[in-house]
């Protein structure tokens, strides 16, 4: 029995400016045609009509998510209002799903195949943006849908929440034009407050275009003979050869649970690591200071949400210090490297999505250091490890030790955070449009065009769940919406009642996905 839609309407088109907003150069050229979807499962359902204001609420906060895509004459991707645009708005659906679907409800196995729920939460919605104008300016980008599973008997109103239904799924779909991980979360947790009759967070979101501009503007022009970092330009060939790669079999994704005491082991292990790699006469109290987060990481909290680190984590002391997510992610790129497809590759980069949210310098963009967290569209930027033959590259040829990957990963995000600027003023210098690609889709279209093992492709989705209580209730479970054309590992952090830890989801091309059920039963 299929999922069925109950009722469908744009809601909060009233909020919309008379003018659209302005996109950055980071919205038109992170991943524009694509929507960050989660799902999340909730014990009882939600009511219709609070939602429904609360969707008003966030479009009237972040007017950028009710408006839709078209582009400017020169092709370039920019927002439309009406009556330039057909309609405004996010839409809402509300329906019902014949039974709880068993990836969002009960405990998470430490294992398990990935199943996409997209199509069943957002009919009729593709999974990207058509790149032609006329097309993408009828879709909403942004879209929350509602569906109550099992019985019901009630009306679109009440959400059919009685008869023996059996708790719901909240579905949330952005644009990844206007908006990235960090948005997307902040979106969540002002829609759940909405929906609670919280007080509006403090500062309110503030669109992060203007910041994007003054910090490109703080850089122009660039300095003859700069060299990009995460923005580049293609080369020859470069888009045929991506239509190869992305019309491939579609990677298969498998879902890993990892609870928190193997965290605190994974963390532990790697410290181990470093601690017996330390120069000789090193302290132990020295050691200790090293492992243990700075004041200032613990009052910045989340610093990282959105990519990078976990929710929490901030900078730490010292080059002995890592984080748990850190750990986590070595870890997986670890075993990943150790699949009998991959031995032997040589050294093959990581990049993980980086949040440049509290890291921006404040005097270029204008917003201090703690105003930065309100902002919300595309301030991301891609972190990039060093290649590494993670496989062969430690002692006597084998395995690099845990605590050593994970070295590599920390050093990588001050070192490519400081690089952020610079991309930035380089693409707001160039023609519109500017014709550039992120970092880790050129490389993997291109090592894997030519037979090489791609980079491994990481993000981090940094929901913070005890901010997503819907009226007092916290979700269940939580879940990822997406089919990826290419290899990618996501982590995404598990609520409180799922045994809270992470979901590790890893999509793999055959025959490493396979390689990957059968030697890794658990992270």
């Amino acid at each position: 029995m299929a999922w069925t839609v109950m009722s469908r309407e744009l809601v909060g088109g009233e909020h919309l400016p008379p003018q659209a907003p302005a996109l950055s150069v980071v919205d038109r050229t992170a991943a524009p045609n694509a929507f960050v979807r989660v799902a999340l499962a909730f014990a009882a359902p939600l009511d219709a009509a609070r939602l429904r204001r609360a969707v008003g609420a966030v479009v009237a906060a972040m007017p950028s998510l009710g408006c839709r895509a078209t582009k400017t004459q020169d092709g370039d991707w920019r927002l439309a209002v009406p009556p330039e645009a057909p309609s405004g708005g996010a839409l809402l659906l509300i329906g019902r799903a014949p039974a709880p679907p068993p990836s969002l409800f009960g405990a998470p196995p430490r294992r398990a195949a990935y199943v996409d729920l997209g199509p069943s939460i957002f009919p009729g919605l593709p999974p990207s943006l058509p790149p032609e104008a006329a097309a993408a300016v009828e879709l909403p980008l942004f879209a929350v849908a509602l569906f109550t599973c099992g019985g019901g008997g009630g009306g679109a109103g009440d959400n059919g929440d009685g008869g023996g239904a059996a708790g719901c799924v909240l579905g949330v779909s952005i644009s990844h034009m206007v908006a990235d991980f960090g948005t997307l979360a902040a979106a969540l947790s002002l829609l759940a407050s909405a929906y609670s009759g919280a007080r509006p967070p403090s500062p309110p979101p503030r669109p992060a275009a203007p910041a994007v501009a003054a910090l490109a503007a703080a850089g122009a022009p660039p300095p003859p003979g700069f060299e990009p970092f995460n923005y580049l330009r293609p080369p020859p060939g470069w888009h045929e050869a991506a239509e190869r790669v992305f019309g491939r079999p579609a990677p298969l994704g498998t879902v890993y649970h990892v609870p928190p005491a193997r965290l605190a082991e994974l963390k532990a292990r790697a410290l181990s690591d470093l601690a017996a790699a330390a120069p000789a006469g090193t302290t132990a109290a020295a050691a200790e200071r090293a492992a243990r987060p700075s004041a200032a990481a613990a009052a910045a909290g989340s610093a990282g949400s959105g990519g990078g680190e976990a929710p929490g984590e901030g900078e730490g002391e010292g080059e002995g210090w890592i984080s748990t997510h850190d750990a986590l992610i070595a870890h997986v790129w670890r075993r990943i490297a150790s699949l009998p497809a991959r031995r032997g590759s040589g050294p093959v980069p990581l990049t993980m999505g980086l949040d440049m949210r509290r890291r921006m310098p404040a005097a270029a963009c204008g917003v201090s250091e703690a105003g930065q967290a309100a902002l919300y569209g595309n301030l991301a930027t891609t972190a990039l490890a060093a290649a590494l033959d993670v496989a062969r590259g430690g002692e006597g040829g084998g395995a690099m030790a845990l605590g050593a990957v994970a070295r590599q990963l920390r050093r990588a995000l001050p070192r490519s955070a400081a690089l952020f600027p610079g991309d930035v003023a380089y693409a707001a210098s160039r023609p519109s449009p500017p014709g550039l690609v992120i970092l880790p889709f050129l490389r993997i279209v291109a090592d894997a065009d030519a037979g090489r093992t791609p980079l491994l492709m990481t993000s981090t989705w940094a929901l913070d769940h005890a901010a997503l209580s819907f009226g007092g209730a916290p979700p269940l479970r939580a879940g990822l919406c997406l089919s990826p054309a290419f290899p990618l590992v996501v982590a995404l952090p598990a609520p409180a009642g799922a045994g809270g830890g992470f979901l590790v989801h890893v999509w793999l091309w055959q025959p490493e996905a396979a390689q990957l059920r059968e030697t890794v039963p658990e992270l």
